[in-house]
């Protein structure tokens, strides 16, 4: 069969219209009928160049933008949105020992802008950058204050404690949304650990350890969205939203009775 792509340009569709037009008219290039025709011809090409790219929009394979997104929702998947940088950064006071400082103080970064939300132990805190994406990750160095803060000598922006992450790439989206086909998840199976446990934000990769400390327990190994090591933050976070306070009442991700401690999770035999 001819080349569709080929068999519905612009030459081919005129050269099929002129065809149809007897021969003792004139149909030359020029003619009142070849003009005539001629613009037919190349609206009809500029059409089966749009429906073409229309049909692709329907397969996940070749949709793009909200198309895929649209795809991916009708299976309960969505795209990640992008995420703020959670920051370390200590604050010390003229004598350079650290001090303290209001929590929604806001500081600085060259063209960024960090937010003090909570409170490690005295004189250090994490800082929210508050422009979403990896930006929030690269940059380290001296923070300074938007507003007075009383008895402030500097103030040092360190560790990524939770990396900010940028919009969900179409690649990435797709990978997610045949990976979910492919991999059958059910209540606490290894598909369903890896699947909520790669949602959380922080969050790039995940192995999952089944019978990791005897019968019926599980191990989490993650790295986070830049895909270095977790920080204990983290971490801490992941264990929570797993498994919250170590309880066995089935709060968290975890399945219903399974018992939590030392980091990991003990489903009940029961």
């Amino acid at each position: 069969m001819e080349d569709l792509d080929e068999y519905y340009d612009f030459d081919n569709i005129l050269r099929r219209m002129i065809d149809k037009i007897p021969d003792n008219i004139d149909k030359r290039e020029g003619s009142i009928i070849y003009n005539a025709l001629a613009p037919c011809a190349a609206e009809l090409a500029q059409m089966y160049i749009v429906l073409k790219d229309n049909i692709d929009l329907v397969f996940v394979d070749t949709a793009t933008d909200e198309y895929l997104d649209r795809l991916c929702n009708q299976i309960g998947i969505e795209r990640r949105k992008a995420t703020n940088a959670v920051r370390k950064a200590k604050f010390y006071n003229e004598n350079n020992a650290l001090m303290n400082i209001e929590l929604g103080e806001r500081f600085t970064l060259n063209d960024l802008t960090y937010q003090a939300i909570e409170k490690i132990s005295d004189g250090i805190y994490e800082c929210k950058c508050e422009t979403a994406g990896t930006e929030g990750n690269k940059q380290s160095g001296t923070l300074i204050p938007i507003n007075y803060v009383q008895g402030l000598g500097k103030a040092i922006l360190e560790d990524v404690l939770i990396p900010g992450q940028d919009t969900e790439t179409d690649e990435t989206l797709r990978e997610r949304y045949f990976e979910s086909i492919n991999e059958k998840t059910f209540a606490g199976n290894i598909a369903d650990y890896k699947k909520k446990t790669k949602e959380l934000e922080g969050v790039g990769l995940v192995k999952v350890t089944p019978v990791w400390n005897g019968g019926g327990t599980v191990k989490l190994t993650i790295l986070d969205s830049d895909y270095n090591k977790a920080s204990e933050l983290l971490i801490e976070r992941v264990q929570e939203e797993i498994c919250p306070s170590m309880s066995s009442d089935g709060l968290g991700l975890a399945p219903i009775r399974t018992y939590c401690y030392g980091g990991y999770c003990r489903r009940s035999k029961n």
